[in-house]
């Protein structure tokens, strides 16, 4: 029972201190996967643990809140712990159509997905070619769109 205890411990610090540690090493958008992006956004933000998944027809309707369409790529980096409200999403658009796809998700955007726990704030940003969906809290959010401004240039 002892190392079944010190073993989850271990597996708890890994998670809790591996934080938002991109693995983008490319310096152009042209290099970043939606994964890699989702992972920049977080640079210098205190984020819960999380864990940058890709999205595809199965569950991109859950995180997107819009339907999946094969033209677009896109990525989540929920937190791993479901008790804590904290969801971002990358979306490429190849078509350009940005503005348009922010304006469905932010229609549609459910801070309260979780059941249980609600997000304080949603935050929709867009580029010609990407959209960003944070649902988080307020300084987290706010930071996270912040540093996608940041990147807007780069990205399109």
């Amino acid at each position: 029972m002892k190392n079944k205890m010190l073993c989850l411990l271990a597996v708890l610090l890994a998670v809790f201190t591996a934080g938002c540690a991109g693995s983008a090493s490319g310096t152009g958008a042209g290099e970043l996967t939606p994964e890699a992006i989702a992972e920049k956004l977080c640079d210098g933000v205190d984020v819960p643990p999380h864990e940058a998944v890709p999205l595809d027809a199965s569950n991109f309707p859950y995180f997107a809140f819009i339907p999946y369409d094969d033209s677009l790529s896109a990525a989540a980096a929920d937190a791993l712990v479901n008790i804590t409200p904290h969801s971002v999403v990358v979306i490429r658009a190849a078509d350009g159509n940005g503005a348009e796809l922010a304006k469905q998700i932010a229609a549609h955007a459910d801070p309260n997905k979780w059941l249980c726990v609600g997000a304080e704030t949603v935050r929709v940003a867009y580029t010609d070619h990407y959209v960003v969906l944070v649902m988080s809290e307020k300084a987290t959010a706010e930071a996270i769109t912040a540093n996608f401004a940041a990147m807007a240039e780069e990205l399109d």
